[in-house]
């Protein structure tokens, strides 16, 4: 099973009115998990994401639109949280069949990883998206944020999601040196695309 990287980034856009905050609410169910789910009337206001529900609700969809029998349960809800194991997301999205994991030095010329990196002590976390690097190393990220120029869900340094009509080339500050300064302890895994 594997998807559309065109299809990844149309069903970010549906966060295009969301907002970076600890009350999540999902624009769609997640099978098997009880979760806010959007509803007719919800604002911008109210309409709030994270990086680990941004992560886990993208792949989810993604994969449960190839597999209508696709169905999550706590454990993997927990790990997407990344609650109990501090690689959860990463090791979820590998066991659900969602990606692949591979060496970390094939990480860079590897197109769309789920990543999830942490500071040097292991106190700041941070789920997200390598969807690919470019000459010099430049790094394109999709992620939940309320910094590097995203308020919501946008491209890491460069704004949010619902500026681009479609993938932005990736900013030429963020490359994988300061990457792997902000986040050394980083671990992905390569999230199964069609050809």
């Amino acid at each position: 099973m594997s998807v559309s990287p065109d299809r990844l980034v149309e069903l970010a856009r549906k966060f295009r009115r969301y907002k970076y905050g600890n009350n999540p609410t999902y624009p769609w169910r997640i099978p098997g998990v009880s979760i806010r789910v959007q509803r007719q009337g919800d604002t911008s206001e109210t309409l709030e994401t994270n990086c680990c529900c941004f992560v886990e609700a993208m792949l989810v969809r993604a994969f449960w639109e190839k597999d209508h029998r696709l169905h999550l349960d706590d454990e993997h809800h927990r790990a997407f949280m990344a609650i109990g194991d501090p690689y959860g997301p990463v090791h979820a999205a590998i066991e659900l069949g969602f990606a692949d994991p591979i060496p970390e030095e094939d990480y860079p010329t590897t197109p769309w990883l789920v990543a999830q990196g942490w500071n040097k002590d292991m106190t700041r976390g941070h789920t997200f998206f390598i969807v690919k690097t470019e000459a010099g190393g430049r790094v394109l990220i999709l992620e939940s944020n309320n910094a590097y120029a995203v308020r919501g869900v946008g491209w890491r340094g460069l704004g949010g999601i619902g500026t681009f009509t479609k993938v932005p080339k990736a900013p030429k500050w963020w490359t994988w040196a300061q990457m792997m300064s902000k986040y050394p302890n980083l671990r992905a895994a390569a999230i199964r695309l069609d050809d």
